[in-house]
């Protein structure tokens, strides 16, 4: 049996509970159990999922779109050209899939399913936030900008 699972510790509880499931694990010679502590590097921030929903329902607020058609408008304006342009994976599929939709409505229902922002790492996704925001704000939408940890 193949045992490799990871394991992302978010909070003390999480910590103690997995503490406590150690304590009683049975151990056995011959098949010793590995395991490694490290810091874990998220590959997008909270805030920054968080404020793209924020934006959304805003957008939403503030113009027709509801703010699941808003993220998928934003997904397919703004989200693919920076996939399509840093991953080469990414490229393919999309040349081959989503390039080939025939109409924009098309491509806009196929961003229900497809994940592009989950797909980005933090510095694409602020890519991606700056260029909702830079569009938006062009277009007279107030959308909520952060105030910065270091300007608190």
């Amino acid at each position: 049996m193949k045992l490799n699972k990871e394991i992302v510790i978010y909070s003390e509880s999480m910590r103690d509970s997995i503490c406590e499931w150690m304590r009683f694990m049975e151990v056995d010679p011959k098949f010793p159990i590995s395991v490694t502590f490290k810091k874990h590097k998220r590959n997008r921030s909270l805030d920054q999922n968080e404020l793209a929903f924020k934006w959304y329902r805003e957008i939403s607020d503030q113009g027709y779109l509801t703010p699941q058609e808003a993220h998928e408008y934003c997904k397919l304006t703004f989200g693919i050209p920076i996939l399509v342009h840093d991953d080469e994976d990414f490229r393919v599929f999309y040349n081959s899939v989503l390039q080939g939709l025939n109409s924009y409505e098309s491509k806009i229902r196929a961003m229900k399913y497809i994940p592009v922002t989950s797909l980005m790492n933090t510095a694409q996704m602020s890519r991606y936030l700056d260029t909702v925001l830079e569009h938006y704000t062009n277009e007279n939408y107030q959308l909520t900008v952060p105030i910065p940890e270091y300007a608190r």
